[in-house]
């Protein structure tokens, strides 16, 4: 079964949240369930968390390329244009997770000082995350923009 995502004219997703009151989504999916391997070039305000259950895939951010194997995953912050494919057209199940930052904000001040400046700062699109930095200070890679 195809997969679609609605996108606006300015490339947003338009997110089909779990809940309506809650801005929050979970899914497993599958590049084949994309035309041609390749989930559209999109953005969206959430922050998007994708972990590769099985097989590999490529990953676009802001047009910078990461291989994503079994086991390894990927922080996307808000406000970034993105899309996975397979160029070979191979399978890869993962689990994609969408949340609104403000989901965050449990209080004014945490929203102020700690999740605004994380989304503000423009070298910070993504962090690829692998299984030899679970437990540790991750290894940050980011778009230069």
């Amino acid at each position: 079964m195809q997969r679609h995502i609605i996108l606006k004219k300015d490339d947003s997703e338009i997110v089909d949240y779990d809940h309506s009151e809650y801005p929050f989504y979970i899914r497993k999916g599958r590049l084949s369930g994309y035309p041609d391997f390749m989930v559209p070039n999109h953005w969206h305000d959430d922050i998007e968390l994708l972990a590769v259950i099985s097989g590999s895939m490529s990953y676009s951010i802001n047009g910078e390329i990461v291989s994503l194997e079994k086991g390894e995953g990927i922080f996307v912050n808000s406000g970034q244009m993105h899309f996975g494919f397979s160029v070979a057209k191979s399978e890869c199940l993962f689990l994609c997770i969408l949340f609104h930052p403000m989901l965050l904000c449990s209080a004014y001040p945490y929203e102020r000082d700690f999740v605004t400046p994380l989304l503000r700062i423009r070298r910070f699109s993504f962090l690829h995350l692998r299984p030899e930095t679970v437990g540790r200070t991750a290894k940050v890679r980011t778009c230069r923009l």
